[in-house]
């Protein structure tokens, strides 16, 4: 497993290889298997709104749920990369960065914005 997030004192999903994807609703005394929507490795998830999950990993895999992770629907993501290696939300906008610099907007989940890097600065001569 790679990444864990908690919408609540007792409800978490924690996500990892091959798409596994766990869910416990008693804060994490016990956990059972979610069925995902991917075989990639998913290396982040993030809760976000009342009920939204977004999950990113490797092979620029990016999957959703709007039950709280009890279903996913996988989502493509405009670019060329790799893998996203993380993912955070703050109410329903979020950002996602991954391999080449690539840093995403995200709004409620599903419109992806790709953000330019300005250059890092010279030395002053």
């Amino acid at each position: 497993l790679f990444g864990i997030s908690f919408k609540n004192v007792s409800h978490g999903l924690a996500v990892g290889t091959a798409g596994n994807v766990i869910a416990t609703a008693d804060g994490g005394r016990t956990w059972k298997e979610i069925k995902g929507t991917t075989r990639d490795t998913l290396l982040k998830v993030r809760h976000f709104g009342t009920s939204h999950v977004l999950a990113v990993g490797l092979r620029g895999a990016v999957v959703m749920s709007d039950d709280n992770g009890m279903t996913w629907t996988p989502l493509l993501v405009p670019g060329n990369f790799s893998w996203l290696s993380g993912v955070d939300f703050m109410n329903q906008t979020g950002y996602a960065v991954g391999d080449r610099g690539s840093i995403f907007k995200i709004t409620s989940g599903k419109a992806w914005e790709r953000l330019g890097m300005a250059p890092a600065p010279g030395p002053n001569k």
